[in-house]
């Protein structure tokens, strides 16, 4: 059975936010004709959403066809029950028509019977079928808890994105992680792997007036953070504002997050002492 209709849920709406109006109506009228059986051109600055539509769809068609041959089957089955009922029925009347008229037999069975008043009046299935039945309605939200899949793609995306920043980070940005989204955006349709060997040539927007050797070192730290523990290396990323060197110490301005992250994966020792001014 082909359903007339097809379900958008609002929590495609971050996952798209970023998307220009244009882009919107483009993304908007594949969707339309996928819908309609045709096959669009999708241009590759919409195919990732376009992807999580489709896919979605796919989920909810295929479960949605499930619950109509569950209902089928059900149905096949209760019609097989209620037949059975009733030739026990026309089974029980045929032998009370040689009862004489105040026969507690006939009474019970054509006035008190609980089974006519339980299947008239308060039968379940009844309540049930009129009531509660989704089988007119085809567009039934059989996936309510919505978008696995854009889930795991949004947090597969922001693990991307700080992966990213890691780089920027060592590269001297002051803001790491809007950096790495700004590059993201501009790249996005590509896998990581594709992205990475451009990051060396992105041109940062802001940088840090740092130390190159006390960088290089904190740099080493990053990348074990980010190999062990990607929280404690977001907490190095964006924690730190700055490192300097005098003639005996480097001095890292940071939150008290990131110096104890610092301490926790500083895998080579320091060519100078190491102070924290902790903001």
């Amino acid at each position: 059975m082909s359903k007339e209709s097809f379900i958008i849920y609002k929590s495609f709406w971050k996952p798209i936010s970023r998307l220009s109006d244009e882009q919107l109506g483009r993304l908007f009228r594949a969707i339309c004709l996928y819908q309609t059986g045709e096959t669009p051109d999708v241009a590759d600055d919409i195919v990732i959403a376009y992807e999580f539509f489709v896919n979605q769809f796919n989920i909810d068609e295929r479960k949605y066809e499930e619950y109509i041959e569950a209902q089928r089957a059900s149905g096949k089955k209760g019609a097989s029950a209620r037949h059975d009922k009733t030739d026990d029925v026309n089974a029980e009347d045929e032998s009370d028509t040689d009862e004489s008229v105040g026969s507690p037999r006939v009474a019970k069975g054509r006035q008190g019977s609980p089974r006519v008043a339980k299947a008239c009046l308060g039968s379940p299935r009844v309540a049930k079928g009129r009531l509660g039945s989704h089988g007119l309605n085809d567009n039934v939200n059989v996936n309510d808890n919505n978008i696995i899949f854009l889930k795991e793609k949004e947090k597969e995306k922001e693990k991307d994105i700080l992966e990213i920043a890691s780089e920027m980070f060592v590269a001297g940005s002051k803001e790491p992680v809007e950096e790495a989204k700004r590059f993201y955006a501009y790249n996005e349709g590509k896998t990581l792997d594709e992205m990475m060997p451009y990051v060396s040539a992105w041109k940062i927007q802001s940088k840090r007036d740092a130390s190159p050797e006390a960088m290089k070192w904190l740099a080493h730290v990053v990348y074990k953070a980010r190999d062990v523990n990607l929280e404690a290396m977001e907490q190095i990323i964006t924690g730190v504002m700055n490192i300097t060197a005098t003639n005996s110490y480097w001095l890292i301005w940071c939150t008290g997050e990131a110096m104890k992250a610092i301490e926790a994966y500083a895998c080579e020792k320091p060519q100078k002492n190491v102070k924290y001014n902790i903001t």
